[in-house]
């Protein structure tokens, strides 16, 4: 993201190291703190600043030089990339397997190897990684999407510039109008596509190169119309320059991850970035010392580093130091801090200072040798060896630890709970359960769970959800179960209601016939609630109409109803989560109205309390306290909504947070039992446990 050697000493721009600190800084701030709450936009002042500053280098060495040496500068970029990024991945995974357990170490190890093949965009996006989502195990490795961003553009952007320069249009002038034509196209095509996919997919479009392609092209279009900005006044500059600091100061308070990003939202940074840099091209435009003091020049100096190195800390930090005290502030600015220095002296510079794969290293001197002189052979950079050593410290230090797992035995007592923990079996009164419950938020230690924390993510999923259930075509016959019975019970609702499904089965399976009508991401009430895409949207709208009209066909007994509280405050009409306790309530009487006249018996199930996800909370040196949590504002909200719309409707309610937690507070496991897979879906393992539990709350109703 910055300049080799090379490059920095044709161009050394006081405003351009002052622009990646502000960028930097405003990321690091942004995933720290939350705030600003658009520091992300800093990437994207990257972006406009690599494109200008790479354009502007491919640009002189041809006026220089008549050619383009596409082979140095992609050596260039090797050197200036790879050793630094290649250590910040080594001790990333290092550091992961000494803090966490197998499986999520595995993942990161997969994350570092599309990291060093410069396509973790790929990585993410396929994965569909939401960039905002604060709730579940985030890779320590996500911020190299955009590397791989600039690195794909680059891969194909100096070709096309050496193309038109030498093929196309040698001569300057015309040379640099074709340029601007390839750009306008390229530039049009890449925004288009943003605002496309930004429309239809989100979560794709935040890590798309084809999406964010534009954004590095405004930098070049920059570069390639330098003559014009040349010849701007002083006065001008100065104008444009304050323009553009004011600009990229309004992006970073103004916009969100509520925004359209990257598109349309993301041109307010770009362009006042470009204006930034129109401004400084050929002279200094006053009024600039924001950017052009020590102190901002040496964070830009620094600035790739910082961005390597401040994510791992964050991430791997937070397993150290659960929550965000103090402690964990201040240890995340001095390690990250320390490290870039470091990186920054010992790696970034040792190896743009060396031979290593600078031009003309490989090759002999030949008149030394004729001389009768001795060739040096060229020697790896102090940084190479400098990488080579931390590596090997981590590595060494994270497998002398002991490997740790959540297994302290198999013991079946905690002499600090005082009790004997006992093991969850089908049938359990609510009474029994809570006792459980109570002895699992006394443990200090773990109890060896079945199955592990490690095998939580693949082992727990119900095996309904692979019988079909989760779709949209209610035409289908999966997800149901016919025993021959008279009589049918229906659940309806979105993935929670997946997750119900097991214990439905144990409680009524030898009673009734079950059916699924489930549609992940799709609450089963009137409500309208922000999709990742229009389409998705679309098909919700579709199921809840069509299910309703099944259900009416249908005639069931009974019909369960279960949607999750997690998308109270992701509300279409945007009415703040702590107000919009009134919109749910509405929701759930008009989807109940519209079930009456099927004639059966409707039940509301709340979904389970939002908690901690177990990959994330429980490390080799975790205790169980660190994965408990306290009943969320937003359960307690949706269930007092729909207790009270169950009520002015004749319907049941039932509760679940008596089923997970105990005094407002939420443990992992119960027994040796881990209660839920992710931060709200139920392990199918204890699903089957809670039989007993729903049919007493069924049959003896809170209303």
């Amino acid at each position: 993201m910055r300049l080799a050697p090379q490059e920095k000493s044709k161009m050394k721009r006081l405003d351009i190291q002052g622009l990646r600190a502000v960028a930097v800084l405003a990321v690091i701030a942004n995933h720290l703190t939350g705030q600003p709450q658009g520091g992300f936009v800093g990437v994207d002042v990257f972006f406009v600043v690599s494109g200008f500053v790479i354009t502007t280098v491919m640009l002189r060495e041809h006026s220089h030089s008549g050619r383009i040496g596409l082979a140095n500068f992609y050596r260039h970029r090797i050197r200036r990339i790879l050793p630094a990024a290649a250590v910040t991945l080594t001790v990333t995974v290092a550091g992961s397997a000494f803090l966490y357990l197998p499986q999520r170490v595995q993942n990161i190890q997969t994350d570092a190897i599309w990291a060093l093949l410069m396509a973790a965009n790929w990585r993410f996006a396929s994965d569909g990684t939401d960039y905002w989502d604060k709730g579940g195990p985030v890779s320590p490795l996500q911020h190299f999407w955009s590397l791989a961003v600039e690195e794909q553009f680059y891969f194909v952007w100096p070709v096309l510039v050496a193309f038109v320069l030498t093929v196309i249009a040698a001569r300057r002038p015309t040379g640099r109008r074709v340029l601007w034509a390839l750009l306008a196209v390229l530039l049009t095509a890449s925004f288009i596509s943003c605002m496309l996919e930004t429309a239809d997919s989100p979560t794709w479009a935040y890590f798309s190169t084809s999406a964010r392609a534009w954004e590095i092209g405004v930098g070049a279009l920059v570069a390639v119309g330098a003559g014009a900005a040349e010849r701007l006044s002083t006065n001008a500059r100065t104008v444009l320059a304050a323009a553009g600091m004011a600009g990229v100061a309004m992006s970073l308070l103004l916009v969100s991850s509520a925004s359209a990003f990257p598109g349309p939202a993301a041109l307010l940074p770009v362009l006042s970035t470009a204006l930034i840099l129109a401004a400084g091209t050929g002279a200094a435009p006053r009024g600039t010392f924001i950017l052009t003091n020590r102190p901002m020049t040496y964070v830009g100096d620094i600035s790739y580093s910082l961005y390597l190195w401040h994510f791992p800390v964050l991430i791997l930090l937070a397993a150290v130091i659960p929550g965000r005290s103090a402690g964990y502030y201040l240890l995340s600015v001095v390690i990250t801090g320390t490290l870039s220095v470091l990186s920054y002296y010992v790696v970034e510079q040792a190896v743009l200072k060396s031979s290593w794969l600078a031009p003309g290293s490989g090759r002999a001197d030949r008149s030394g040798v004729a001389a009768g002189g001795t060739q040096d052979k060229p020697r790896p950079p102090l940084g190479v060896y400098s990488a080579a050593a931390v590596t090997a410290v981590v590595l060494i230090a994270a497998s002398t630890i002991p490997p740790g797992s959540l297994d302290p035995g198999p013991e079946s007592t905690d002499a600090s709970a005082g009790s004997v923990v006992g093991i969850p079996v089908p049938g359990m009164s609510q009474a029994e359960l809570t006792t459980l419950l109570e002895a699992s938020l006394a443990r200090t230690e773990w109890p060896t769970l079945e199955p592990s924390v490690d095998r939580i993510l693949t082992d727990t999923r119900p095996l309904e959800d692979s019988e079909g259930c989760g779709h949209t075509d209610l035409t289908k016959p999966d997800c149901t179960w016919n025993t021959g019975k008279a009589k049918t019970i229906v659940v309806l609702g979105d993935s929670t209601a997946i997750t119900l499904l097991p214990t439905v089965r144990a409680a009524y399976g030898d009673s009734y016939n079950i059916r699924g009508m489930t549609m992940a991401g799709c609450a089963a009430l009137d409500i309208q609630v922000k999709a990742d895409t229009p389409q998705f949207a679309t098909d919700c709208n579709k199921f809840k109409s069509s299910s309703v009209e099944e259900i009416n066909r249908l005639k069931p007994a009974m019909v369960i109803l279960s949607s999750t509280s997690e998308i109270l405050a992701h509300l279409v009409s945007e009415t703040p989560e702590d107000q919009a306790g009134a919109e749910w309530r509405q929701g759930t009487v008009n989807e109940l109205k519209s079930l009456k006249p099927s004639g059966a018996r409707l039940v509301i199930v709340t979904a389970p309390p939002l908690g901690k996800y177990p990959v994330d909370c429980a490390t080799k040196f975790s205790k169980p306290s660190d994965c408990q949590y306290p009943v969320p504002t937003s359960h307690t909200l949706t269930a007092e909504a729909m207790r009270q719309a169950a009520a002015s409707e004749g319907a049941n309610f039932v509760d679940t947070k008596s089923w997970f937690c105990s005094a407002d507070q939420c443990p992992a496991f119960i027994g040796t039992t881990p209660l839920k897979r992710d931060n709200v879906h139920t392990t199918r393992q204890y699903a089957v446990l809670l039989d007993r539990v729903l049919r007493d709350a069924v049959e003896h109703p809170e209303n």
